[in-house]
């Protein structure tokens, strides 16, 4: 079973497949993913695809927003914002 999250070699081969003009559902095929992923994946960073930086350095950038964006996501919030409230609870 693939994990959740796609590895640095999946991220480049998604963005040298999409270059090349590939859709998602053939991207998906090629690395044994759910088009969903991909979709998801090019959602959040596909406008890297503009740049003129190769392969590898884009997925690198996309990587290091993705792990940025589930460190801050896991960050627990506190519902119980008053002191008192916290205590009577």
């Amino acid at each position: 079973m693939k994990t959740k999250k796609l590895s640095i070699s999946e991220r480049v081969k998604v963005y040298k497949y999409r270059r090349l003009g590939l859709g998602i559902r053939a991207i998906s095929r090629e690395l044994g993913r759910a088009p969903s992923t991909i979709s998801r994946e090019l959602k959040r960073h596909g406008d890297l695809l503009s740049r003129d930086s190769d392969y590898f350095e884009q997925a690198q950038l996309a990587h290091k927003l993705a792990h940025e964006r589930r460190v801050k996501a896991s960050k627990k919030k506190m519902r119980l914002k008053g002191k008192e409230i916290r205590h009577y609870v």
